[in-house]
């Protein structure tokens, strides 16, 4: 498939992972052809502490480029206060747009809740202290987040972003009822065959809170499933979310992650 004709496009992926190894060899020539594929800037998600370092690099290394920093919830059982201390002085830097990605993933066997909440919490904390927004990382652990974004709402006025949302719409309906201004981003998997119930929550979320993602390495968009996700890819997910909605969305979006992240290029 030829991305070149999406030339002129001018999409943010809202969360892209181009520091995973899966790039190396190739991320220049990715990063190279943003342009000449429809993407305007893409937001580096941090995960740890490594790759919020190495987010923090890219950046400084492409104008298109921003990037978040934080530990995700799966490393909860290793992280230290010195980390967090780390994570605080990257995220001072002024290309890092948020804290994240953030959060509760409760998908394995043997997570341990309570200090997956405790880091949670902490990097809410820092976000808070900042005034940055936070990036939320949310898998199989609704009541929970719910409960904690109900009785912190306080330290979310810098705005959230439910990433790669894939809840209810009445969920959806419950985060806006704390905050109007929370975000939501889709990524490939609204393409899938099988996702039709989350492609009718795709559809009731307001258009001023819709962002899009790629996830990338990750959630590669049908029909290239099974190939290793690119920012590229993100025009599938935009034609398909401009199929549903019946007009395009693409200006939209862009200018939701832009006011979403405070983008300055």
């Amino acid at each position: 498939m030829d991305f070149t004709a999406y030339k002129n496009r001018n999409l943010i992926d809202a969360h892209a992972h181009l520091t995973d190894s899966r790039f190396d060899g190739k991320r220049e020539e990715i990063i190279e052809s943003f342009f000449e594929n429809g993407i305007k800037a893409v937001i580096e998600a941090g995960a740890d502490l490594i790759s919020s370092r190495d987010g923090a690099k890219l950046s400084k290394e492409h104008n298109n480029i921003f990037f978040t920093a934080g530990i995700h919830p799966e490393y909860a059982d290793g992280y230290s206060d010195k980390d967090l201390c780390e994570i605080k002085k990257i995220a001072e830097n002024k290309k890092c747009l948020a804290i994240g990605e953030i959060g509760l993933d409760y998908h394995y066997d043997g997570a341990d809740r309570l200090k997956q909440e405790k880091l949670f919490k902490s990097q809410l904390e820092i976000a808070k202290e900042l005034k940055l927004p936070v990036v939320i990382h949310l898998r199989e652990a609704a009541s929970d987040m719910l409960n904690i974004v109900k009785d912190m709402k306080s330290y979310f006025h810098s705005g959230a972003l439910f990433h790669c949302f894939s809840q209810s719409t009445e969920y959806m309906k419950e985060l806006l009822r704390i905050n109007e201004e929370f975000c939501f981003s889709y990524g490939g998997a609204v393409t899938f065959k099988n996702a039709e119930s989350r492609r009718e929550v795709l559809k009731k979320t307001p258009i001023e809170n819709l962002l899009l993602e790629t996830d990338c390495p990750y959630m590669t968009p049908h029909p290239f499933r099974g190939e290793t996700n690119e920012p590229k890819f993100i025009n599938i997910t935009a034609d398909k979310i401009n199929e549903l909605f019946g007009y395009s969305t693409d200006k939209i979006t862009t200018a939701n992650a832009e006011r979403f992240y405070g983008i300055k290029y």
